[in-house]
């Protein structure tokens, strides 16, 4: 079940990518699709080689998720900022993490969060350790909140209309976690400012299972 959720995920992550080059060359811009291409390879090749997997460390995952968002600040044209932080404590290079799991949050912070919002953009994913035995990811921006995203998205028309399967997909891989016995949890809050909203959090809790 684990890895047929998982062939869902990968052609649905290659495709937003490959639409992202091809807006590359059709506004002109060779140099930059040149880069991006050479980039986009380095992660295909990442993607490729973490797809027989069920599980990855968590370093190939972060390295997954920092390509491509390198790729996408690219795209975007250095419009919005991103850091990526890892607890010192962790053993990022022996911690097992189900595969391509929190890609989908990061796209989705930043295609329908950021992408819509006027002025700062700015993407935070930290992982850090909260016991021996869990550690935790969080992923936090700044955006326009879940509430407006989904306004916008019901004003587009259908066939302009972006449906992404990956958050769902990877809520179910986390549940299939949980029914397993394993630590898993997962929390989307509505950040607020002054009563206004102003982004999203993407919490997930997992087990520190070593290789």
């Amino acid at each position: 079940e684990i890895k047929a959720i998982r062939s869902q995920m990968n052609p649905h992550f290659v495709f937003n990518c490959l639409n992202s080059i091809q807006e590359c060359i059709v506004t002109q811009k060779y140099g930059e699709a040149s880069l991006y291409l050479n980039k986009f390879a380095k992660l295909f090749r990442s993607v490729l080689n973490n797809s027989g997997k069920v599980m990855v460390t968590l370093a190939e995952e972060i390295e997954v998720l920092d390509l491509y968002l390198a790729l996408e600040h690219m795209r975007f044209e250095k419009s919005f900022t991103y850091t990526i932080h890892t607890d010192e404590e962790l053993e990022a290079e022996e911690i097992l993490i189900p595969s391509m799991l929190l890609q989908p949050y990061v796209e989705n912070a930043l295609w329908h969060g950021l992408m819509h919002k006027q002025g700062d953009r700015k993407l935070c994913i930290a992982f850090t350790k909260k016991s021996d035995a869990v550690f935790e990811c969080v992923i936090d921006d700044n955006g326009i909140g879940r509430t407006k995203a989904l306004e916008l998205k019901e004003q587009q028309s259908k066939t302009k209309r972006h449906v992404s399967k990956g958050m769902t997909i990877s809520k179910d891989r986390v549940d299939l976690l949980q029914k397993q016995g394993q630590h898993a949890r997962l929390e989307i809050l509505d950040k607020y400012h002054e009563g206004t909203a102003a982004g999203t959090r993407v919490v997930i809790e997992l087990s520190s299972f070593l290789q």
